[in-house]
């Protein structure tokens, strides 16, 4: 089994411990070449605009946390009684995991 030996350990160290020490050539390490590549944007469907601009008024039942929805957006926090407007999506799962019930019209 070979010694430990801390990398920062001069040579006159590791032979006052009665270990062999051979200097060995330097490595060269290249930096990797950085490329542009063009980025594509992610553009939503119509459907997807439609649902985010589709405000619900729900009043929350329990504490919720910060969350984020499908559509990588944050909400909340949220606390017990009170009333906000959210996404249609996000309205649909407060409702279905019984977190919150509907004030407007659905």
């Amino acid at each position: 089994m070979l010694p430990i030996i801390p990398v920062n350990m001069h040579a006159e160290a590791i032979a006052s411990r009665g270990i062999k020490y051979e200097k060995s050539e330097e490595i060269k390490v290249e930096k990797p070449e950085i490329k542009n590549e063009s980025v594509e944007i992610k553009q939503e469907k119509p459907e997807e605009k439609k649902a985010k601009d589709d405000g619900i008024e729900v009043k929350i039942l329990k504490d919720l946390p910060k969350f984020v929805d499908e559509y990588e957006k944050y909400h909340g926090p949220f606390n017990a009684g009170q009333i906000v407007k959210v996404p249609r999506h996000v309205a649909d799962m407060l409702l279905k995991s019984k977190s919150a019930t509907p004030i407007s019209n659905l």
